[in-house]
């Protein structure tokens, strides 16, 4: 079944803009002066013609949402506004030398808002009706570059603030792909062997260092264990309760609180929020038979046995570091990966088989071994399933339809499984676990091109947009977020 979509955290805002002539203005004279018709020519370039008659102008209708910035034309108002009314809702301002009025709505910000506006010396009402609709299709789009920024998280791995060139590795191309001016993009750092516990700080304190745009808002890109790391920090910017089970992730909740301030919503990529069944055989199993012959290329996935690796174990990941109960308080739009096919012998992945490798998680032979060995219980990109990377609340490690299971049946599985509070899937790739953060255009392994597929509600399952043929996810995110031409 799917989420309760009645909450206000599951919906999303349209706004509708429309002036009214303020009922204390008097009917203009028919005999009028030079600097009177000057002025009068000069009407708002949104606004319909005037009739004296009329007690308002009709409806100007502004396709805005929620989460969408709002750029409002108030043609008329320079010279006239002298300071911000003190009606304007939290958030929004009056810029005089565009004459727009800008604003990006919360979700909590529905209802009514008026007040008095001078348009060409003229006192004129505006009023601001904010309605609700839900997020299931995706985050709304035609962001333009300068209105917001962008934050990368990355996952697991090294301690990358010590290694700039390892994180440069780590993005390639996605930085300049997602966000072309840099000024607008933060690229976070953090020790990627510790607990997320003990570095989320330094994420949140970077991220309140971020510059996020006229809207002082951005949207956070993630990849792996930084989908974990964002959840961690927003689950626990909350206020604790009594009898917490872990009252020392509260510590730093007033930093978590300022970071979550700027963020306008998240997409996680390959979420690993949910642990992985990888981390349980690399710390938990008796490494006997094919899993000892295999652990040397676990390891190298997950950079040995450290902290890091065990917050993926999968009931610390959804019990402790981001219960899955939890409602984060920001939008999550979780983009996972997966192979269209699986090995269907250990032989061919070891190199001992004289058949080639089957076109599988974009020919990296490691990964998949990972998935051929692991055996998900859900589709995988090789490291993180299913179950974990579409946001399913769920902490059975065997969660799923099996490893066997047909590729529509692990669709249905992702869409139509209850998801963890404000977790919506966005699209799906085929790409595996290293290949879905980066902007090249690098899964035509083989028959194995990039392909995108949305979620289709009335058929229960994801359908493929052709359209999005040969690009990434981070190229699809980009032109899906802006409507910017394909690249």
């Amino acid at each position: 079944m799917f989420a309760n979509f009645n909450s206000l955290k599951s919906l999303m805002t349209f706004l509708m803009l429309f002036l009214i002539l303020n009922t204390g203005c008097k009917k203009p004279s028919t005999t009028r002066s030079p600097a009177d018709r000057s002025q009068q020519s000069k009407k708002p370039i949104n606004a319909p013609d005037y009739n004296p008659g009329q007690q308002q102008y009709p409806p100007i209708v502004h396709n805005g949402f929620t989460l969408t910035p709002v750029a409002l034309d108030l043609k008329g108002i320079r010279g006239y506004i002298q300071q911000q009314p003190n009606w304007l809702p939290k958030g929004a301002y009056i810029d005089t030398s565009s004459e727009k009025l800008y604003w990006l709505p919360t979700i909590e910000q529905q209802g009514s808002y008026s007040g008095l506006i001078p348009l060409y010396g003229i006192q004129r009402k505006i009023f601001l009706n904010i309605e609700h609709k839900n997020f299931r299709q995706g985050p709304p789009s035609n962001f333009r570059d300068g209105d917001v920024g962008y934050i990368l998280v990355h996952g697991k791995g090294i301690d990358y603030c010590a290694d700039p060139e390892g994180l440069e590795d780590y993005w390639r191309q996605s930085k300049n792909a997602l966000s072309p001016d840099q000024s607008y993009l933060k690229v976070v750092c953090y020790d990627g062997t510790k607990r997320v516990a003990d570095t989320a700080l330094s994420v949140a304190q970077q991220i309140q260092k971020a510059n996020c745009g006229r809207f002082n808002k951005c949207i956070v890109v993630t990849h792996s264990m930084g989908g974990l790391m964002l959840e961690h920090m927003m689950i626990y910017s909350r206020s604790p309760r009594e009898n917490e089970k872990y009252p020392e992730y509260f510590n730093n909740r007033e930093e978590y609180l300022k970071a979550k301030e700027k963020i306008l919503f998240v997409v996680s990529i390959a979420s690993a929020a949910g642990g992985s069944k990888a981390a349980e055989l690399l710390l938990r199993s008796s490494e006997q038979s094919t899993i000892q012959e295999l652990i040397g290329k676990i390891s190298a996935k997950f950079e040995d046995k450290n902290d890091a690796a065990r917050n993926l174990l999968v009931d610390i990941a959804t019990t402790e570091v981001a219960p899955i109960n939890e409602d984060p308080g920001v939008i999550f739009f979780m983009v996972p990966g997966f192979s269209k096919e699986l090995a269907k012998q250990v032989g061919d992945i070891l190199g001992t088989s004289d058949e080639n490798p089957f076109d599988v998680f974009n020919g990296d032979n490691e990964i998949a071994a990972l998935d051929r060995v692991v055996h998900y219980s859900s589709r995988s990109d090789g490291l993180v399933s299913f179950r974990s990377a579409c946001g399913i609340a769920d902490s059975d490690v065997d969660a799923g339809p099996g490893w066997k299971a047909s590729l529509e049946e692990q669709f249905q599985y992702c869409l139509n499984s209850q998801k963890k509070p404000s977790h919506f899937v966005w699209f799906l790739t085929n790409l595996n676990h290293s290949k879905n953060r980066w902007a090249e255009k690098a899964c035509k392994a083989g028959g194995n091109e990039c392909e995108i597929y949305f979620p289709n509600y009335n058929q229960r399952t994801f359908i493929r947009e052709t359209r999005l043929n040969g690009r990434s996810a981070t190229m699809a995110i980009r032109y899906l977020l802006t409507k910017d031409a394909l690249p």
